[in-house]
């Protein structure tokens, strides 16, 4: 091997061609410009449903980290584009160019199509009812990159081709262009993002439909389908309205006197269709069956002299291997990458695992922004409860969740900075047994305080037993308006303790206030990833006024300094909105509305991505609406997970 034949064959396979250089150079144009932090390029399912980004998430491809990798998928790209101009050259009609920019849209907009569709199908369709196949980063996950584009191409190669890289001059050195490409490709997969595990699958679903297509026009499916069809057309012209029926053609003149008036006519006599010359829809299905008919072997054809042409056996080293055809190849590939993603996504679960218990084990770093000097708590829960039903009891079950997994050693951080604050109205058998269970147990007795309110906070009245009423009727009328003036009062007076609860609360001199219905219990791990959760927002929002981890009005987590505009938003909707729920009401001012009260909220609620606390209630709820057994469980999407204004931890 010299010298010219290695930069004869350089010049000719490394040579950059037109629309990969104009891809090129627009990514290195986009990693130039400084963009501002709000001007984010990347593709996610929730950019383009939800923000309506999608000129940015078109131009993701384009934007990498580093003009290393930039100038490597360039070279890439410029690879395909040269070996499948050879595939797909020129014709008449249209240049190489122009078919290799078209195949590079259509496999892009096959890519965006999955990763669309994972996005919907795995945050929306299985975010209530399938917490095991719920996957947040399905829908937040913001990748960039060309690799998606690279390896479908890689997997179009290889069904089209087997060439091989030859030197000039010589044969000893042969390369085979798939095995080039799939290296090369393996090495910009390394350097790569590590969080795109959805775009990279949906990149390898999308090469598995190629194959999949392939493997059907091999196997001789499609022929098969048009032999069907074929067949299926000519019984229909052999049906006895075909073959007699006299097809006549006629012209109608100028001033005749009678015209058919439909575009064909018959008679029972003589059935006859009369078509005008204009129609000629019956034309096209003669000529179309007598097409058909004539490409068909007949009588005729079969009574001729064959020629037959004695073709010599193959010898063994000419016979294709079928482990080496290019479906084969194509599918090893995808198993190699498929494991290659495999593999990259358990090591980064593995490291963001770690990464998390080591945040959480570390207590100086979860609390570095809190001044205990001024706040000496750091989360105080508010527990209301009341006389259920049937006396259920939820709220044992709620309280020996929290602590099950809160310190109980006394030099444990966390110690003397968490308490538990549970009201209830007089007569309640189920709060006189906890107060009495937990005030002997060391943790609960420590944590636990017990109040015992005066004013009762409201319940959904039992119903009586009368005869149902009809609908339209006064009576149901007057019912319904007293129902509304009940619902009134009802909201009031939840607002009104609410108030006095979060006012309560003040006094502790808390640095999160949360709010929690005593059928919440709290889920497995679930103290651990309220912290991460906690702690994550603090880092990404400091002005944050709130966290949000469970559903309605329970998980709802205040800073110390939103608590007093919710407090005011509260009494403001008391006196102007009574028919909104108090739970709705403290929703909407950690999101920043009203906006003369809670503006400085707006944009600043994080919530986890999935459900910390799960519902126990179920048909036992004390509100107008009951609720199913199974409802909002652990693993459930987040309420507000998937929202514009909404910042999103992921806890899994």
């Amino acid at each position: 091997m010299n010298l010219n034949a290695l930069s004869t064959f350089t010049s000719n396979t490394l040579r950059i061609r037109i629309v990969s250089g104009l891809l090129g150079l627009a990514s290195l144009l986009l990693f130039l410009v400084e963009f501002d932090s709000d001007f984010r390029i990347c593709l996610s399912a929730h950019s383009v449903l939800s923000k309506g980004q999608i000129f940015r998430s078109f131009i993701a491809p384009l934007v990498d980290s580093n003009v290393f990798l930039i100038l490597l998928n360039t070279t890439i790209l410029s690879l395909f584009e040269n070996s499948l101009h050879k595939i797909f050259p020129s014709t008449q009609t249209s240049s190489s160019t122009s078919r290799f920019f078209g195949i590079l849209c259509i496999l892009y907009s096959l890519f965006i199509i999955a990763r669309l569709t994972f996005g919907y199908i795995f945050f929306y369709g299985t975010g209530w009812s399938n917490p095991k196949f719920f996957f947040s980063t399905s829908w937040h996950e913001c990748s960039m990159g060309l690799f998606p584009v690279l390896f479908e191409f890689l997997i179009l190669e290889s069904l089209f081709t087997t060439d091989r890289y030859y030197f000039s001059g010589t044969n000893s050195l042969r390369l085979r262009k798939n095995t080039v490409h799939a290296l090369l490709c393996g090495l910009s997969f390394i350097l790569s993002q590590k969080n795109s595990f959805w775009y990279d699958l949906s990149s390898i679903t999308v090469s598995s439909l190629l194959i999949g297509v392939a493997f059907l026009v091999r196997e001789g499916f499609f022929h098969k389908v048009f032999i069907l069809l074929r067949d299926t057309k000519q019984k229909i012209l052999s049906m006895p309205f075909f073959s007699n029926t006299t097809i006549q053609y006629n012209s109608p003149t100028k001033g005749s006197a009678t015209q058919p008036k439909y575009a064909f006519e018959a008679t029972s006599q003589n059935p006859q269709v009369i078509i005008p010359n204009t129609t000629s829809a019956f034309t096209l299905v003669e000529k179309s069956r007598k097409r058909t008919m004539n490409s068909t072997d007949s009588l005729e054809t079969l009574s001729q002299p064959q020629i037959h042409v004695d073709i010599p056996e193959p010898s063994s080293s000419q016979k294709e291997n079928p482990s080496q055809s290019p479906l084969s190849l194509a599918l090893r590939l995808v198993i190699v990458f498929s494991l290659l993603l495999y593999i990259r996504l358990d090591y980064t679960n593995t490291q963001s695992t770690q990464t998390r218990n080591t945040l959480i084990s570390t207590s100086p770093h979860l609390v570095r922004m809190i001044d205990f000097s001024e706040n000496p708590q750091f989360l105080t829960v508010l527990i209301p409860t009341v006389p259920r039903p049937k006396k259920q009891r939820h709220l044992m079950y709620t309280l020996q969740g929290l602590l099950d997994q809160w310190p109980e050693d006394e030099s444990d951080f966390f110690y003397n900075k968490l308490s538990i604050r549970v009201y209830s109205p007089p007569d309640n058998p189920v709060f006189d047994e906890a107060k009495e269970l937990f005030s002997s147990d060391k943790k609960g007795s420590h944590y636990i305080h017990w109040e015992q309110i005066l004013t009762p906070i409201p319940k959904k009245p039992l119903s009586d037993s009368q005869e149902p009423i009809k609908e339209g009727s006064s009576e149901a009328k007057e019912k319904k308006a007293l129902q509304e003036i009940n619902s009134r009062a009802r909201n009031r007076r939840m607002m009104k303790h609410r108030m006095e609860m979060l006012g309560d609360a003040l006094l502790t001199n808390s640095s999160y206030i949360m709010l929690l219905e005593d059928d919440f219990v709290l889920c497995e791990n679930g103290w651990n990833s309220m912290l991460f959760t906690i702690d994550s927002i603090m880092n990404e929002l400091p002005n944050h006024c709130g966290v949000f981890v469970a559903t309605g009005g329970s998980g709802l987590i205040f800073t110390y300094y939103s608590t007093p505009l919710v407090i005011e938003a509260l009494l403001f909707a008391n006196e102007s909105t009574p028919d909104i729920p108090s739970d709705i009401v403290m929703q909407k001012c950690v999101r920043g509305t009203p906006e003369t009260i809670c503006g400085q909220c707006k944009d600043n609620l994080g919530v986890s991505s999935e459900m910390i606390f799960k519902h126990i209630g179920g048909n036992s709820s004390t509100v107008e609406n009951m609720y199913v057994d199974d409802e909002w469980q652990c693993g459930w999407r987040q309420v507000f997970n998937g929202e514009e204004d909404i910042y999103v931890i992921d806890i899994r």
